[in-house]
């Protein structure tokens, strides 16, 4: 139970910090079009989704797998 609350704690705040960086580059990318001078954009299409999201999935679980597998099977924070 404490391997999936780690897991889960992990998910959640790679994809609020995802979220986060996406609104960030949103706001900023017309400042950097003025500084940079030629227009830039995103575009979000099918398969850079899926990317992203993968992305942000393995993200999650990798930085989970150490206090999820780790700390939750050390004898220290047994009672």
């Amino acid at each position: 139970m404490l391997a999936g609350q780690f897991m889960s704690e992990a998910l959640l705040t790679v994809l609020i910090a995802f979220f986060l960086a996406l609104l960030l580059v949103e706001l900023s990318l017309p400042f950097f079009n003025a500084l940079a001078g030629q227009p830039m954009g995103l575009q979000y299409y099918g398969r850079s989704l899926y990317l992203l999201g993968g992305l942000v999935i393995v993200t999650g679980l990798v930085s989970g797998v150490y206090p999820a597998f780790f700390l939750s099977s050390s004898n220290r924070y047994k009672y």
